[in-house]
């Protein structure tokens, strides 16, 4: 079976995908803030609802903790390229 067969698209182009996604994380950037990260990352993994397949666990774990210290990765560089490997 094709993999579009299995994953039909949610509603349209990458386009549309990439503005409901941003507009998503707009939407829930203020109480991710303020969670502790494990939290953060069920907020925002059920805000994004059909969209979520797109992202791994891992995924979603990096972008709570850029949402939550966007300088994170000029802090921890060494830890971030690592991160950027094991992908």
């Amino acid at each position: 079976m094709p993999m579009h067969e299995k994953h039909p698209p949610v509603g349209g182009s990458a386009e549309e995908m990439a503005r409901r996604v941003r507009a998503t994380i707009e939407r829930v950037k203020p109480e991710v803030r303020t969670l502790p990260p494990t939290e953060a990352e069920a907020v925002l993994s059920a805000a994004l609802g059909a969209d979520r397949r797109a992202f791994s666990d891992r995924d979603i774990a990096r972008l709570v903790r850029h949402l939550q210290d966007p300088w994170w990765t000029v802090k921890h560089p060494v830890q971030w390229m690592r991160e950027l490997r094991r992908r």
